[in-house]
């Protein structure tokens, strides 16, 4: 049965991201309460934190009762982080088509709630940012999706290079979010052969100030990080989802002037 909260359309009102690369106890609990609820076997779910989570089962606990749930709750609260996450991935391919989606709603929601920056979509964790951050990923991907497939392909590989486990690829990220916009440049300016540095200088009068300078400082940084990779510094995470942020922006903003 639908909730007074679903039932009348009010959204959940997201609080500050503050959870990332964690998986508390509060998340590690309320999964399993989720999964209950849907009827879903739990023996089954035993399965499968067993084996995204490296953990054995016990040998003599094969009945769906009370013991079997404190050794789910032992596996969970006792597995490492990331593999949380792996486990919330592969419990949504192994439901029944029809609890995928209310599955889906109920982890975002929970995500917002609490402060989680991940959201699950399309049966896979991604990163989530605040709402900005969102709304700028979406309208950058609906500017591309259909009309240039390598800025599309890259910024949707930006996305999940931020969002890898347990450690994001920000380095790949900030790369790609770059390639994503220098690929979009080529298009509008139709100059295919030329870098963004080479086109912000070759097409300065029709990049409105200070827009020209903020993109070639954003060239300047994404150059750099191919420098600091060889000497094995990488940027930090709030930069690269900085950067993925600002080049979906520049994306979206190019396709409505242009």
């Amino acid at each position: 049965m639908d909730s007074f909260t679903s039932r009348n359309h009010i959204n959940i009102e997201p609080i500050p991201i503050t959870i990332r690369f964690e998986a508390p106890s509060q998340l590690r609990c309320w999964l399993f309460e989720l999964v209950k609820s849907l009827g879903f076997s739990i023996k089954a779910f035993r399965g499968i934190i067993c084996q995204y989570s490296y953990q054995s089962a016990d040998p003599n606990n094969w009945d769906e009762n009370s013991f079997m749930e404190s050794e789910i709750m032992f596996l969970l609260e006792n597995c490492q982080w990331n593999f949380i996450y792996d486990i919330i991935e592969a419990t949504f391919e192994k439901l029944p088509q029809q609890y995928r989606q209310p599955f889906s709603d109920s982890i975002n929601n929970f995500f917002i709630s609490n402060g989680y920056g991940w959201k699950l979509e399309d049966g896979q964790i991604l990163s989530r940012g605040d709402d900005t951050f969102e709304q700028s990923i979406k309208s950058a991907v609906e500017c591309v999706k259909d009309t240039n497939p390598d800025a599309f392909s890259e910024i949707m590989e930006s996305i999940v290079d931020i969002s890898k486990r347990p450690e994001p690829d920000v380095t790949g990220a900030v790369q790609h979010s770059m390639a994503a916009l220098e690929c979009f440049c080529r298009s509008i300016f139709g100059n295919e052969k030329k870098t963004l540095g080479e086109l912000i200088n070759s097409y300065r009068d029709e990049i409105p100030k200070p827009l020209d300078t903020v993109m070639e400082k954003l060239w300047g940084f994404s150059s750099e990080q191919g420098r600091h990779l060889n000497e094995g510094k990488t940027p930090a995470f709030e930069e690269a989802e900085l950067t993925v942020h600002i080049c979906a922006a520049l994306i979206t903003y190019f396709k409505k002037k242009n």
